[in-house]
């Protein structure tokens, strides 16, 4: 096919994928949460001139988003829609990197079939992707151009420093805005290193040595990893079966000692090169890029004090069958939006699992059949890729020099198997909403699966073709199909345009200037409200402690209890209510601590009235 045809193709991919984004965006009414809020609410703070470079209450997530929302928010206004839309940019960002990546790893067709997969991705993908809330939409578009940059890159070798800057610049954006950046690092770091002719230097002087040389060169892979090994199994068995408080202590020496090392191997290797300008010249630029992509984060630790955190806990021994099970039956069925192939041991502990068809075998024997043989076909595709660069990859196990060529298959081989291994062995791992650590996987996992398809197009084209089209029909639009069907039950448009305009209404009615309520509430109808009146929580989660203190001073509160939460009709009385909530919120950890707050603002407070607003909230009103 002529090369503008399939230009026009990719094009029409990119405008799909976009297009699947959008949609998911306009589902507001049934799907704006807590977090998604807190995005929007700093996005507002930007708005004003109050940056803040985390995400509320953890460390752990930039806000590059927010940043984002907060300029399209200049010029459209500040609704739900426009705060995902910086979210639905990134994933064009991510759409065309892909595109461009692809091309130059494979051919136009490899690149349209990895597209046509990205724009009808699983809705568990979809569900991370389409608004604020994780930034895995920024960590896809930036790694993407990242990669594009680093590793395909064709420019003229007089744009060679520009290139490196822009490069730095972007995984420095990457690395303040997701953690999971780092395995994109790893890989891409591991294979300029290997592809370097220092390192064939190196390799080629250790193995004009003695045959001991040689073969300790050949067992320092074996002998790290088994030494990793037993440090982490001798801190568990001291711990019980469990991580011990120090375990975090080994993690971050063991962390020094190979940075240390790798460090001095560098030192030593840069040293005998005959590029040292060259070198030179190109870490400062990547360097100097880095440092302005990344000042929010390092100019927070130095300057405010703020350092990043860790969301990932380690997994006791006892609890890696059960992480397995559920990885494989339920996790990696999922990143390709298969249903569940056995019920879930962790419970219904998140909301997206409450999403429909969570088991295959509740679906019709046809289904079955057809997810099975798609599943069938993402095995061949993972097995031909890892048998076909086998080469490459015994090479980088092996530490031994890497063709340029062979970097391809070193990324996507470390980007897929990386993230499940580090993902099931993690503590916080154990349902299908986990699915969002494997992102990386999935982002090299449709690259993978596209190079499997584009293989069985060349050999047996209307097999090939048939698979494609029976991927997007039935793994594409039945997602896309039943995540509507969610997003249309009236239960879950709690903050549909009428319902908030009524709550609004009832508060502004009995002048209401102050709000308790469950965390989920709070941040939602703060962003939709515009922060008038002021809400906090009466629970465990306080996410702005200003907005705690201004409430606190308000002498008009209102108590908003959710419709699963709410008293029998008779319950008229202050006592009732805070009776109530001790024994609600009583089991949650300092759950007690919040209705003690609550028991001393209402000393002093008389009960107006109580109103219920559309089958959704228990209004409580007081006043001094």
């Amino acid at each position: 096919m002529p090369k503008a045809r399939w230009e026009v193709l990719i094009l029409i991919a990119i405008i799909l994928g976009l297009s699947v984004q959008v949609w998911a965006a306009l589902h507001w009414a049934s799907n704006f949460d807590a977090d998604e809020a807190n995005f929007g609410l700093v996005a507002v703070g930007m708005m004003r001139g109050d940056f803040a470079p985390y995400f509320p209450v953890k460390n752990t997530l930039g806000t590059l988003e927010s940043l984002v929302a907060a300029g399209i928010m200049e010029i459209i206004g500040v609704t739900i829609f426009s705060v995902r839309l910086s979210a639905i940019l990134f994933y064009g960002i991510f759409l065309i990197a892909l595109a461009f990546l692809v091309k130059r790893w494979s051919d136009y067709r490899t690149a349209f079939v990895a597209l046509l997969l990205a724009a009808f991705p699983s809705w568990k993908i979809l569900w991370w992707t389409y608004r604020p809330v994780g930034c895995f939409s920024p960590l896809l578009g930036l790694t993407a151009v990242a990669l594009v940059l680093g590793v395909t890159s064709s420019a003229p070798w007089r744009w060679r420093y520009a290139r490196q800057l822009v490069f730095g610049i972007v995984l420095g954006l990457a690395v303040w805005e997701h953690p999971l950046t780092l395995y994109y690092m790893l890989a891409m770091g591991l294979v300029y290193i290997l592809s370097t002719p220092e390192w064939s230097w190196f390799y080629q002087k250790l193995s004009r040595h003695e045959s001991g040389a040689r073969a300790l060169l050949k067992l320092l892979p074996v002998l790290a990893t088994l030494g990793v090994f037993l440090t982490m199994l001798f801190s568990f068995v001291l711990g019980g079966g469990r991580p011990p408080r120090s375990l975090t202590s080994i993690r971050f020496d063991l962390l020094i000692l190979f940075f240390l090392l790798g460090s001095a191997l560098l030192v030593w290797l840069f040293a005998q090169s005959q590029r040292k300008r060259h070198l030179c010249l190109g870490g400062a630029t990547i360097l100097a890029g880095f440092c302005v992509g990344n000042l929010p984060q390092w100019g927070s630790m130095i300057f405010r004090g703020l350092k990043p955190s860790s969301s990932l806990t380690i997994g006791s021994l006892s609890g890696l069958p059960s992480r397995l099970y559920v990885g494989i039956s339920q996790i990696l069925p999922s990143i390709w939006g298969v249903p569940h192939l056995g019920p879930d041991l962790a419970g219904q502990s998140h909301e997206i699992q409450e999403m429909p068809r969570t088991i295959l075998w509740s679906s019709s024997a046809l289904l079955q059949g057809l997810w099975i043989i798609l599943m069938l076909v993402v095995l061949y595709s993972v097995l031909a890729f890892f048998w076909k660069g086998k080469k490459d990859l015994i090479s980088m196990l092996s530490l031994k020099p890497l063709p340029v060529e062979g970097g391809r298959n070193v990324i996507l081989g470390l980007l897929f198997i990386l993230p499940i291994v580090v993902g099931l062995s993690a503590g916080n791992s154990f349902d299908v909403a986990s699915v969002r650590y494997f992102i990386p996987a999935w982002h090299a996992g449709i690259i993978i699966l596209a190079l499997g398809l584009n293989s069985l197009c060349t050999k047996r084209r209307t097999i090939g073709f048939v698979l494609v089209a029976l991927w997007i029909i039935s793994l594409g639009f039945v997602n896309l199909r039943e995540i509507h069907a969610f997003w249309h039950n009236p239960r879950h448009q709690w903050c549909s345009s009428e319902s908030v305009q009524t709550l609004k209404k009832c508060l502004e009615d009995n002048q209401v200037q102050g709000v308790y309520a469950d965390y989920g509430l709070v941040a939602p109808l703060s962003f939709l409200y515009q922060e008038n009146p002021v809400f906090t929580t009466y629970n465990n989660v306080d996410i702005y402690p200003a907005y705690s203190k201004q409430v606190q001073s308000k002498h008009r509160l209102a108590i908003i209890l959710p419709t699963l939460a709410t008293l029998p009709d008779s319950a008229v009385s202050i006592e009732d209510l805070t009776m109530h909530l001790k024994n609600f919120f009583g089991h949650e950890p300092n759950g007690l601590r919040w209705s003690k707050r609550l028991d001393e603002r209402l000393q002093g407070l008389s009960f107006i009235k109580r109103e219920k607003i559309m089958a959704y909230w228990d209004v409580w009103i007081f006043h001094d």
